[in-house]
């Protein structure tokens, strides 16, 4: 998992103008499995534009799908705190 964080944080520097579609790539080809299970969200932009928060379901064999999000999968996977939850800050 550090290792996986590591390579997101270089590949999200080697951007030249990053935004949400870029980082999002570069979560999912990290993170592949995620992305057939629909593990990875980007949820918020905060007020700050230069900030994207996003989770990544860290464990999960289930199926998860964006269009699912108040499933009960998604509910139980939440109470079991099995989201890593990272904030990306982008310095000009």
């Amino acid at each position: 998992k550090a290792k996986a964080l590591g390579k997101l944080l270089l590949d999200t520097q080697n951007l030249k103008h990053p935004n949400y579609r870029d980082i999002q790539n570069s979560i999912m080809s990290i993170f592949p499995s995620a992305k057939y299970k629909g593990c990875v969200d980007i949820y918020r932009k905060t007020n700050t534009i230069n900030v994207i928060q996003f989770s990544i379901l860290e464990e999960y064999s289930g199926k998860i799908t964006h269009n699912h999000v108040s499933s009960k999968s998604i509910k139980d996977a939440k109470a079991k705190t099995e989201f890593i939850n990272i904030c990306l800050e982008i310095n000009e």
